[in-house]
């Protein structure tokens, strides 16, 4: 086998599938128990529909006026139908807790305290 060399039987048994073989045991004479099952417990239940007496689907719906005025007729100058004016009130803080000022650094100057990268060394 050289540089350039081929075997295509090779070739074939490595890439080709194997087939799969079933196994099959014999037994050893062992079962285990048959362990009985429990009752579905539906004694309780009784047939869909075997305690109707009579179905009803009921009847043709009848229109009844009420009481209430028709479109166009509420009392406009009512407080219930005039819109409420949305008006905000700012008042002061009622507590007496006063949190500390704290100190800030002013606009642009977020990196005052800061000293550049490696000014502190003594020595490399």
């Amino acid at each position: 086998m050289g540089p350039g060399y081929y075997n295509h039987d090779e070739a074939i048994k490595t890439t080709q599938t194997k087939s799969r073989a079933a196994v099959i045991k014999e037994s050893n004479g062992y079962k285990r128990p048959v362990e009985p099952t429990p009752e579905a417990g539906d004694a309780h239940l009784s047939a869909f529909g075997s305690g109707l007496k009579k179905v009803d689907f009921g009847r043709k719906y009848e229109f009844k006026a009420d009481s209430n005025p028709c479109p166009g007729q509420y009392e406009t100058d009512n407080k219930i139908t005039k819109p409420a004016s949305f008006s905000a009130k700012i008042v002061q803080p009622t507590s007496t807790y006063r949190r500390p000022v704290e100190n800030s650094p002013e606009p642009g100057q977020y990196s005052a305290h800061l000293d550049s990268f490696g000014s502190k060394a003594k020595s490399f």
